[in-house]
């Protein structure tokens, strides 16, 4: 069984274990994947490429939603999909629509889909950080920057 570390902070903050008959097909579904956010990375470059850096949200949407996803925002993948046996772990990110995951999974013939939402575990005091470190939307200081947490971080150190 995989537990989800609740570290304050993560991006990651829920864990998709997919079970496959075997582990060829846990790794055709693996491969199947990679070849897919790779396809979306090359049309997301054209798409930037062809606007001088620059796309309209309806133009990443229209990228996307040929794929079946129905958010534009959180398929990065910034951690990596692996495989165990005939199990993929797919660690998302947030912004990331379980509904769309389980979708394409399932149509990647997974034959059980477990989430594990690290807020589940968390108590509320963790799941939200402290208003005092926050920095406000027009500030363009680092969070550290308020004298008080300078104080209690010599080090300067950055949230995680």
């Amino acid at each position: 069984m995989y537990q989800v570390n609740p570290n304050y902070g993560q991006e990651d903050s829920t864990l998709v274990v997919a079970r496959f008959e075997n582990r060829e097909a846990a790794r055709e579904c693996y491969s199947a994947l990679k070849a897919l956010f790779a396809e979306i990375d090359q049309q997301l470059d054209i798409l930037y490429a062809a606007n001088n850096g620059q796309a309209s949200l309806e133009d990443i949407q229209q990228l996307y939603s040929p794929f079946g996803f129905t958010n534009d925002n959180g398929w990065h993948q910034s951690a990596p999909i692996t495989l165990e046996g005939n199990e993929l772990i797919w660690p998302l990110d947030a912004g990331v629509q379980l509904e769309d995951v389980e979708m394409l999974l399932s149509a990647l013939d997974a034959t059980e889909i477990q989430v594990f939402a690290e807020t589940d575990t968390l108590e509320d005091w963790q799941r939200f950080p402290h208003p005092i470190i926050m920095p406000l939307p027009d500030d363009e200081e680092e969070a550290f920057a308020l004298p008080i947490l300078k104080r209690n971080n010599p080090g300067g150190r950055r949230l995680h």
